[in-house]
This record gives structure tokens, sequence and C-alpha cells, in this order.
């Protein structure tokens, strides 16, 4: 299981973080006693559970809002409880926990704040479009066949879910230069890193948990953007930076949201790239995190790769030439004069079926 990092909210309760029951996430800062009793409450494939975004950009508003319907572990308890969050993105400025209600009252107090944010019902969530200072209901992906174990795995540092302390894994046969290469290809806390440094806000909505239709809309709106500032269309470059923003949540901190408008085809170049990225980060996080936890993670997270690679020889032809390429085509300019490169080693690759 991962490491719980613990914290107190200012009533003094206990809270910590990653916690997972049945594949479903609880919210960072629900007190750990609601944590240990409650999870999410599930009908079938109906999650209740609404990440809400609002970002305007004239009126300086990059928020979020959060609603989780929870439910007693314990069958037939009848204890149900919504638990809300909201603040600037990166950053807190309420919670509340309320209830004890029954299961009616529970889904009625659910509904009725998530109408009071996006102006749609609950049941229409999947068909609402995106409203003008209005939250916007970020859809994400849940691992529903997972159990506590596996899925509280997230968040590791290594390249999977590490296994239990009682069933250390098998030894690692790969020869020591591929097991570093692979540590370090399939590093989640480095993927997860570099998609923070760019901006994406992985608290909000965990790169293994995004789901396809979110990043489809990004695209959608990046498109409209590209034709707007290229003169094909008419529309304005703040709304529909408005909306990329609420649909990909950014965490800019309290910085004016004015000086993120995306106002170039540069601009849209790098969100492309930076919802690329996303795809390519959010594949890697659910195909590592599908590894057996008794099996050695970087043999396993190797043959996931599905690609056969090889360490060549310092002498090989290859090899060398790539090492000229390094030591002559370094740049001068832009602060690289300051360091050297080195190549280490250089592999061979070669995927099944080429």
């Amino acid at each position: 299981m991962s490491k719980i990092k613990k914290q107190k909210t200012e009533a003094g309760e206990e809270i910590s973080r990653q916690a997972v029951k049945f594949g479903i996430p609880l919210d960072d800062s629900i007190p750990q006693k609601f944590k240990d009793s409650h999870h999410v409450y599930r009908a079938g494939s109906d999650i209740w559970d609404a990440k809400l975004n609002q970002t305007n950009t004239v009126m300086n508003n990059n928020k979020y809002y959060f609603i989780q319907l929870l439910e007693s572990d314990k069958p037939d308890s009848g204890s149900y409880y919504v638990w809300t969050r909201w603040g600037r993105v990166g950053h807190v400025a309420g919670l509340n926990m309320a209830g004890p209600f029954n299961k009616e009252l529970a889904m009625k107090e659910f509904e009725s704040k998530f109408r009071s944010k996006t102006s749609g019902s609950w049941a229409d969530r999947d068909s609402l479009g995106h409203i003008p200072n209005k939250y916007h209901y970020i859809k994400a992906s849940y691992d529903f066949d997972k159990d506590d174990k596996k899925s509280s795995g997230e968040g590791s540092s290594g390249v999977a879910a590490k296994p239990s302390q009682t069933q250390p894994p098998p030894a690692c046969k790969l020869e020591p230069g591929l097991q570093n290469l692979i540590k370090l290809v399939c590093n989640i806390d480095d993927m997860t890193k570099h998609m923070t440094e760019i901006g994406y806000d992985n608290k909000k909505l965990p790169l293994g948990k995004l789901a396809p239709a979110t990043i489809e809309e990004g695209q959608r709106v990046l498109s409209q953007l590209s034709d707007v500032i290229s003169g094909k269309a008419k529309g304005n470059v703040c709304s529909l930076s408005d909306h990329f923003y609420s649909v990909i949540p950014h965490d800019f901190g309290f910085q004016n949201m004015s000086a993120f408008v995306i106002r170039t085809e540069d601009d849209v170049k790098r969100k492309r790239e930076m919802l690329e990225s996303l795809v390519e980060v959010s594949f890697a996080i659910r195909l590592l995190a599908d590894l057996s936890p008794a099996s050695d993670p970087v043999t396993a997270s190797y043959s996931r790769l599905g690609c056969h690679l090889e360490r060549m020889e310092p002498d090989d032809t290859v090899a060398e030439m790539i090492r000229r390429c390094v030591a002559t085509t370094a740049g001068c300019t832009g602060g690289h004069t300051h360091y050297t490169l080195a190549v280490e080693d250089v592999f061979s690759a070669r995927r099944a079926g080429e």
C-alpha cells in the first residue's frame, strides 16, 4: 500500500491522502474517520462523484467544486453523507460534510448542490455543454474491478504498485543497464511531475483517471481556438480559453488569469502538445497500474512494453556514431556551455511484429 501523508484540518481532525475503495478515490481532504468507514456511493456504473471546474479569465476565476456522496461500509447501516470541497485550483477555501442522511435525502442533497453549480441535472451530466459563468462537469474514468489494495497503489514512485511486505517479489533477472532504463521509462512520479511542470493539475484529475471524452473535448476547443485565431471562424478567445481551462484543469496559483488567455497559434500548439502528452502518460499509468503485485515490477513493466531492448556494445558502429553525435552537436547557446553530455548506454529496440 502507498504511504499515506497525514495532516489536520482547522478543526483538528486528522485527514490523509490516497484513500481508494472499490477503485474509486475518496477526496483527499475527507477526515480519516470517514475514509475508514465510508466509500463513494455507486449504483452499477453510476458513480456519485462530481468534479466541477470553472475558469473565467476576465473575472480572474479559476476554481473548483467537488461533491461526493458517501455510503457506510457496513451493509444496511443507512448512513450516508454528502462531502463538498471548494477553492481556487491548487488551494482549499472550504470543506463541508453534510449528514447523516438516509439514501434518498443524501441523493437529493447531492443533486441540489450539483444543479446549483452547473444549472443542469445530475441525471443529464454527460450531455451538459459548457455554460459560461457556471461550473463544468469533468468526466473521469474509474477502475471498478480493482480491490482496495491494488487501487491504493497509485502515486508510488516505482514502476508499479509495491507488493505486500510479506511476499517479496522475485529478483529481477534483467541486466543492470536494462533495469535502470525500465525504471526511468516507467517512473510514474516523473510522468506526473512533467505534467505538473507544464501546468496540468494532477491533484484535481489524476492522470490515470482521465476519461477519453475529457481529452477529446479539450482537443475540440483548441481546434475552435485555432480557427478563430487564423480568421477562419468568428469567436472570442477569452471565452474559448475559459472553456478549455474548465475542461482541462490547470493550476496557475493566484496569478491573474488574463495572462493565460490562448491568443496565438503558438499557444494552441503548446496546449495540443500538452494534450498529446496527457494521452500518452494516462495510457502508461493505466498500463503500469495493472501489473500484478506478486511479480517483479521491473520485469513485468518491461514485458508490458511489448518491445525487445538490447544494450549495444560500446564499440558497436551505431553506438559509436550516437556518441559522436551527442559530443559534436551539443548547442553552444541557450545556457548549454556550463555542462557536457555523456552517453551511458545505447539500446537497440525491436517491437513485436516489426
